[in-house]
């Protein structure tokens, strides 16, 4: 009866030490990382709604993010495509933001 106690003993060691090592190192890349992300994406949003190839989504604000979904992937319309293509990146954007800054 003494190996699952060893083997939980272990077990915790390592996952501490995966722990430590993800803190250290790999989520500080990932935030950096969604930051440049995030400001190319801001960059390109602008640019599109400056040419008039996307306009802004006037409801942006009335939608809060509880949770990240999968976005739509069905076929856009034709006569509404730069509107429907608007929405959609208006709730990526809303979801982007809410990983960046609000999930902690």
């Amino acid at each position: 009866m003494e190996e699952p106690a060893h083997y939980q003993a272990l077990l915790d060691a390592a996952v501490d030490k995966r722990r430590q090592w993800l803190e250290a190192q790999q989520i500080p890349l990932l935030k950096e990382t969604l930051a440049s992300y995030t400001s190319m994406f801001e960059g390109v949003m602008a640019m599109l709604i400056r040419k008039g190839l996307l306009r802004e989504d006037p409801y942006n604000y009335d939608q809060a993010v509880t949770d990240i979904t999968i976005p739509k992937d069905d076929v856009l319309p034709e006569f509404e495509n730069s509107d429907e293509v608007s929405y959609r990146l208006a709730a990526f954007r809303r979801q982007l933001k809410f990983v960046c800054t609000e999930s902690r």
